[in-house]
């Protein structure tokens, strides 16, 4: 696996060198779930990609619970921390 990832490198490389810098569209993301992952890797990362923005975020629950991590951010603080719609 490792392997078939070093070498898509540098064919990403070559993609990412021959897009058009001068494109300003952004890549719209709607997050589905707002669980412990999304809070804590996804909600992060993709705030801070200049290329993304966070369109809504839409969960089951107004405050997603999960026993891996019991402090999780209810929908409409996240709305606020991201800027976005619940």
């Amino acid at each position: 696996r490792s392997q078939v990832i070093t070498m898509a490198k540098p064919q990403l490389k070559r993609w990412y060198s021959s897009r058009d810098s001068s494109c300003s569209t952004k890549a719209s993301i709607v997050l589905i779930g707002a669980g412990w992952w999304s809070q804590g890797w996804h909600l992060p990362h993709l705030h801070r990609n200049e290329e993304v923005t966070i369109s809504a975020i839409v969960d089951s629950s107004p405050h997603p619970t999960s026993n891996l991590d019991p402090n999780l951010e209810s929908l409409a603080t996240l709305a606020t921390r991201y800027d976005c719609p619940i």
